[in-house]
């Protein structure tokens, strides 16, 4: 081992990220930490191997600079990100493509694996070169007692402000993060988590830091989500015990069949990224009784992780989206900016350790209680302290007079067995109007909008208060044919459709659009 363990205050941004490499360092060094999607392990020290000897080639870049990183979920991804942590480099993630010009870190780490992971005196840590190890041990030891603070990880998100904005992260709210995260799910070394998910979203990077922390192994995945088969087997046979999704990959889950993966060593499932339908819920905890399965709710803006709770052992609170994190703190504000009571609906506002640097100058936050806390754009309400999400604010909408919630309308036809996927538009042009886009093959014989309204209008009226408030409301509807168009990270690709939604609306008029 490397190292010695630290007597450290847990409180300060420094002593956090001392205690961070300290529990990295102090770990077997014959641990493997991630495993390609050839089913190649990296150990420990072969980790530790190859940023030892890209010590000089990164020390001479400037750390001034931000270094762009790939956002693919492989081994190129996930050593960029340890080396930037360790040396103190800022990096901006991007989606992975194809036709950009590859920085120069990620040359430096992509040139090193390759030259590395072919040496098999470092992939087996039982034939150490001590000279090489004495090396790391030097470097490494330098390192934890030097810690440059300016780490810097920037992510896009809309978010808290619907349009897209850069959110700086620092190294204390990543590590503050993956500690609490951890800490609940009680992941250990043993733990497996399927590694798929793009790094360019907040959710990618807290499964590194979750996994590092206890010491668990990433899995590259070597499938994807277009082919179901390979995708669900290599769960089985590659041994996942953790599996993390949002709500359109468990939806997939429950279309390929979620009792497929009845027979795997999963033991852990985490959802976050939206709403995810109760009867999805029900059927995962009923059909993976030897699971656990948490769900979760944050932001970008926040580090991640905001709530999180066991569905199974909290079945009162099925909607809600669990209790916050420790050291977490939410209050309910009403418009005029006052704190509201359990179960009274207004704004969330959030205080947290790990809130993006570059949002502590906003002015949309209330002090209380002598603590920070800041909007999250996000409306809903406390129960027993479990937070229970009912949209953005943005789908609220006032017509008439009346206050429309677009979010509890989508999720109500989600219900419906016809339909697969909706998406709702709220327009103001000429007159308030709402634009409803499905996604269908039961609609494929319908030729008019009259025919169309009738259909949504019968499955509206099983919700008596849906139906009171649409009632009067001018609404049209459209069939959407082909494949629903997806974000990176598997989240609906919702401002596409809505501007499919709006120009059909004022150009083609059609009843059926074609992405």
């Amino acid at each position: 081992m490397i190292g010695k363990s630290l007597n450290i205050d847990p409180t300060t941004d420094q002593n956090l990220t001392l205690g961070f490499f300290q529990t990295l360092l102090n770990k077997p060094m014959s641990s493997i930490l991630i495993e390609d999607e050839f089913g190649e392990e990296f150990s420990l020290y072969l980790i530790l191997s190859t940023l030892e000897s890209v010590n000089k080639e990164i020390e001479s870049l400037d750390n001034r600079k931000e270094y762009v990183v790939d956002g693919k979920a492989n081994i190129q991804g996930f050593l960029s990100i340890l080396t930037a942590i360790l040396f103190g480099l800022k990096i901006r993630i991007i989606p992975s493509v194809h036709n950009y010009e590859k920085s120069e870190l990620n040359s430096i780490i992509t040139n090193k694996i390759n030259e590395l992971k072919f040496d098999k005196k470092f992939i087996n840590p039982t034939k150490f070169n001590s000279e090489r190890y004495l090396g790391i041990k030097k470097i490494l030891n330098k390192k934890i007692y030097d810690i440059k603070s300016d780490f810097q990880i920037t992510l896009e998100t809309s978010g808290t402000t619907s349009t897209p904005v850069q959110i700086k992260l620092n190294l204390s709210a990543l590590i503050f993060q993956g500690n609490e995260v951890s800490k609940s799910l009680q992941l250990t070394s043993k733990d497996r988590q399927l590694f798929y998910m793009p790094l360019n979203y907040v959710y990618g990077v807290s499964i590194i830091m979750t996994s590092l922390i206890p010491g668990a192994c990433l899995v590259v995945s070597s499938s994807n989500l277009e082919n179901p088969n390979t995708f669900l087997e290599q769960i089985k046979q590659r041994g996942i015990t953790i599996f993390s999704g949002v709500p359109y990959v468990y939806q997939l889950l429950k279309k390929w069949g979620i009792s497929n993966l009845k027979n795997s060593k999963l033991r852990t499932l985490t959802q976050a990224g939206g709403k995810l339908g109760v009867d999805i819920k029900n059927e995962i905890i009923n059909k993976l009784p030897r699971c656990k399965f948490f769900i979760m709710y944050g932001q970008t803006e926040f580090g991640g992780r905001i709530t999180q709770f066991e569905l199974k052992s909290n079945l009162d609170h099925i909607e809600s989206v669990g209790r916050p994190l420790s050291k977490i703190l939410i209050v309910i504000v009403s418009e005029d900016q006052k704190l509201l009571a359990d179960g009274k609906l207004g704004e969330v506002f959030v205080h947290t350790p790990s809130l993006s640097s570059n949002l502590k100058n906003l002015t949309n936050l209330i002090r209380h209680q002598s603590k920070d806390y800041f909007a999250t754009g996000d409306l809903g309400y406390l129960k027993d302290g479990f937070l229970y999400i009912e949209g953005r604010n943005k789908n609220f909408v006032k017509i008439a007079g009346k206050r429309l919630n677009l979010t509890l309308i989508e999720s109500h036809l989600k219900l419906s067995i016809m339909i697969d996927e909706c998406v709702i538009e709220f327009d103001e042009i000429k007159f308030p109007k709402i634009l409803i886009g499905i996604f269908s093959k039961s609609f494929k014989g319908v030729n008019s909008q009259a025919e169309m309204k009738i259909i949504i209008s019968e499955i509206l009226s099983s919700n008596p208060v849906i139906l009171k408030i649409i009632n009067g409301i001018p609404f049209f509807c459209y069939i959407i044919n082909g494949k629903v168009p997806l974000l990176m990270n598997n989240k609906i690709n919702s401002k596409e459709i809505k501007l499919k939604l709006i120009n059909n609306y004022y150009d083609k008029k059609h009843l059926h659009i074609w992405l």
